[in-house]
This record gives C-alpha cells, sequence and structure tokens, in this order.
C-alpha cells in the first residue's frame, strides 16, 4: 500500500472536518506564516501541545515529600507552585517574588499556619486533599 494520498501528499492519519470562526482561522494561518509551516502542521502541533499538557497536568498528585521540600527551603518567602520550565510540568518550590501567581498553590506561612512549624506526616497529610484541589484548579 502506498504511504501517500490520491493528492501526492504523505499519509498522516484519517482526516479530519472542523470548522473555526473566520478570525481564530487568520490567526492560526498567521502563527503557521510566523513558524515557517502549514496550517495543518501547525494545528496538529497545537493538539499535541494540549494532549500533553493535560497528561502533565493528570499527572501532578502533591505530595508529602512536596510540602517537606517546601517547609524546608532556604528560598525567601517560598512558595509550592506548578513547574513548567525545567521538562513536564511538576511540582517544585521556590522563592515566592519569582513564581507567577496562576502556577502558585500554597505559601510556606499558609500551610504552618494550618499545620505548625514542624509538623508530622500525618498532619501534613490532613492538609494534602485541599491542596490537591489547589492544583487540579490551575490551567497549565
Amino acid at each position: 500500500m502506498d504511504d501517500t494520498d490520491k493528492g501526492g501528499r504523505p499519509n498522516i492519519g484519517p482526516k479530519v472536518s472542523i470548522n473555526f470562526p473566520t478570525e481564530q482561522l487568520a490567526k492560526v494561518d498567521e502563527l503557521a506564516r510566523e513558524t515557517d509551516t502549514t496550517r495543518a502542521a501547525w494545528i496538529r502541533q497545537a493538539v499535541d501541545d494540549a494532549i500533553q499538557r493535560e497528561e502533565a497536568a493528570a499527572r501532578l498528585r502533591i505530595t508529602v515529600s512536596d510540602v517537606r521540600k517546601l517547609l524546608d527551603s532556604g528560598s525567601e518567602q517560598p512558595v509550592l507552585y506548578i513547574n513548567t520550565e525545567d521538562g513536564p510540568a511538576h511540582i517544585d518550590d521556590w522563592a515566592g517574588a519569582y513564581v507567577a501567581h496562576h502556577w502558585r498553590i500554597a505559601t510556606r506561612d499558609e500551610i504552618t499556619d494550618r499545620i505548625g512549624d514542624d509538623p508530622t506526616d500525618s498532619e501534613i497529610r490532613s492538609i494534602l486533599g485541599d491542596l490537591q484541589d489547589t492544583v487540579n484548579e490551575i490551567e497549565l
């Protein structure tokens, strides 16, 4: 069987017909031109990027270890946040001044106000559900 369609293009997969609002399609075309790619290739890449973000978000689970890392951080006013810059999205801590608000899960002060300065693992586990709710609400 031939790996090209009737128009001579490589066969990538099933053809999908989709309608876009005129303004949105114009923006897609503009972005495709800026990246020196075709409309179809740009859309495939955008879909792939969205799938990867959703899969990464589904894997983000906050742990006792994440909270301990925050509590032990030497950073000034540390926050627990979702890091999207060092590979796949993951939970990390850093100085609050450098973390975008929309990725922020909790500050060290917020955690210690709830469970104290030297919490047991059990006390940390008692707040993981609330912290996970915050993680789940963050749009990557």
